[in-house]
């Protein structure tokens, strides 16, 4: 079937209804303009998708540890991801006619894009569309190992809802794939820091549900959010994902997370997104801490004079304490590249009417939660509880005790009453006690985000096999 052109009716129909939402009163920011340039279906790639004879299309089979044996036993020749819910219909069957429709992202590692195949069963046959993240299988496969491991075991709760729900994983020509579910039929866009506060919240909200599961994504960035067409978010790419409760599995490559790196991730992912004045919070915690420095400076000048009076307390916030403030000059590192610019991604197949639809169901969406709220604001992150913090104790610089036989004096009034006699002591016999608060300590973000973890074992085919404790091998498959 034929492509509606850029002239035909469908088009010129969803268009115009683009530029009347542009013309509305819809925030002039750049993820608004994002959402509202017309789409023109590109026939060339709706053609490839329905096409059936394609000579680039290729066949994936189910992922295995080994060529399949004729010895069931053998954990090698067990399958590496059995498929579950929807697509439990699918285990043992592989996928024909696989197309790599546009390529979204790649790199040296791996690579993500948009396909299409069919699936044929004695059940039925089904044409599907997926995104597809590829890895050569001649390369290191421990990002593989790492982000197939983390679906089968601590993310399993959250696929479909703030992950990605996989379809199962399969062999290429040359290359390992994992198939997952689009996040939305008909487009997403990628989070910046100028989309509305209820989607930055949402995206919060994903953070905070991975960490009470326990996984630090490792990647942060606001490209790793995709935004659906429903408004709901999916956080993409666990390849430097860790946890802090590694299987007890030696066969499971999984390195060891902390809370203290989870809570740093947190504050990255919210000044990324510039989430409740995230920014303006981080740089007043740092002013905080430059103030408290010099306050100490003064303090420590000052108690050389004995005849100086005690100086001014500075307060410690808790929450500087156990989240330390960061250099200013390293939160640039925080801050998305100036060249990041997020992006937009339309199923080819959709026409522009239907991509004009949802893009305004899409808006009435974001007011309608605007207007009614998206439920109670959490009260508190997730994340697991820092360990106790103690609280600053008085520290005195210059102290006389008094003596034995003599109660402590109380405290004297540094206002002097009115009519009241000159009784100052001499400088030697006062007893002075100065109270400061200590500077916090810097905490460098490489040492908390790179920190030295152990190196991580080779990875082998031997790195699949085993099987988690909390999931049955009926309904996982084995590693």
């Amino acid at each position: 079937m034929a492509s509606p052109s850029s002239d035909s009716p469908a088009t010129k129909a969803g268009n115009t209804l683009l530029q009347r939402m542009m013309n509305s009163d819809i925030p002039k920011t750049h993820f608004f303009r994002l959402l509202t340039i017309p789409h023109i279906p590109q026939p060339d790639l709706s053609s490839a998708i329905t096409s059936q004879e394609d000579e680039d299309a290729l066949e994936m089979r189910p992922q295995f540890f080994a060529k399949e044996s004729q010895d069931p036993s053998n954990p090698l020749s067990s399958p590496a991801w059995r498929p579950s819910g929807a697509w439990k219909w699918i285990t043992g069957i592989g996928i024909r006619a696989c197309r790599n429709v546009v390529t979204l992202t790649h790199d040296r590692k791996s690579k993500l894009y948009f396909g299409t195949g069919t699936i044929a069963s004695e059940i039925k046959t089904e044409s599907i569309q997926f995104l597809c993240k590829a890895w050569p299988l001649d390369g290191n496969l421990k990002e593989f190992v790492t982000e197939v491991a983390l679906h089968k075991c601590q993310m399993r709760a959250l696929a479909g809802t703030y992950a990605p729900t996989i379809i199962g994983v399969f062999t290429g020509v040359g290359v390992a794939n994992m198939l997952m579910e689009l996040p939305h039929q008909a487009f997403w866009v990628q989070a910046s820091a100028d989309m509305p506060d209820v989607l930055k919240k949402r995206c919060v909200e994903a953070y905070e549900k991975l960490h009470a599961a326990g996984i630090l994504h490792g990647s942060p960035h606001l490209r790793h959010l995709l935004i659906g067409g429903d408004a709901r978010v999916t956080i993409m790419n666990f390849e430097r994902s860790r946890v802090l409760d590694p299987v007890s599995n030696t066969h499971i490559s999984q390195e060891k997370a902390n809370a203290a790196e989870l809570r740093l991730e947190m504050r990255k992912v919210k000044y990324q997104l510039d989430y409740d004045n995230a920014r303006v919070k981080e740089k007043q915690k740092w002013d905080r801490y430059k103030a408290r420095l010099e306050h100490c400076k003064v303090v420590l000048r000052e108690a050389i004079d004995p005849t100086s009076r005690p100086p001014q307390v500075l307060e410690v916030l808790a929450e500087d304490v156990v989240d330390p403030p960061v250099d200013t000059r390293r939160l640039k590192s925080w801050a998305p590249e100036q060249s990041y610019s997020s992006a937009r991604f339309v199923v080819p197949t959709i026409t522009a009417e239907a991509f004009a639809n949802a893009v305004e169901k899409f808006i009435a969406n974001i007011r309608r939660l605007e207007r009614e709220g998206d439920g109670p604001p959490p009260s508190r992150s997730p994340s697991p509880s820092p360990p106790g913090i103690q609280p600053f104790r008085d520290q005195p610089l210059v102290d006389q005790q008094p003596s034995p036989d003599k109660p402590p004096a109380p405290r004297r009034s540094s206002r002097k009453r009115k009519g009241a006699a000159d009784d100052a002591e001499s400088p030697t016999k006062r007893r002075k006690t100065v109270v400061i608060c200590p500077p916090l300590p810097i905490t460098p973000a490489s040492s908390i985000e790179f920190a030295a973890s152990p190196p991580p074992k080779p990875i082998t085919v031997e790195s699949f096999v085993g099987y988690s404790p909390t999931i049955s091998d009926q309904d996982a498959g084995m590693f």
